[in-house]
């Protein structure tokens, strides 16, 4: 029985957005518990660059498959995307990446 890596592509991908002017100011003009609605709250919503890493290596004997991965490896924290709520009107925050995860692929053919 022989053992063979397996082959694993690489991905690369790139994304450039432009932002539109007034885009993250946001006002509920919704008077609610002693606030008067007009109070203004502003957001960068271009949010930084960042880097995530992944590893897969595995073997394959027959078979049999196994094959280990990490995820995330620097568990990097990157604001993803903005999201909001109700127009504003509600919870306002980021969407952030999954944290660092490992695990463990056994495969068999039958």
């Amino acid at each position: 029985m022989g053992y063979k890596a397996l082959k694993s592509p690489c991905l690369i991908n790139a994304r450039k957005s432009a932002m539109v002017a007034g885009a993250g100011v946001f006002q509920s003009a919704a008077p609610y518990a002693g606030a008067t609605g007009m109070e203004v709250t502003e957001f960068d919503l271009e949010p930084d660059s960042y880097h995530t890493a992944n590893f897969n290596a595995g073997l394959v004997c027959g078979q049999r498959e196994i094959m280990v991965f990490i995820k995330n490896i620097g568990d990097e924290n990157a604001l993803l995307s903005f999201d909001r709520e109700r127009g504003g009107r509600g919870r306002l925050g980021y969407r952030v990446s999954e944290p660092r995860s490992f695990g463990l692929t056994a495969r068999y053919e039958f």
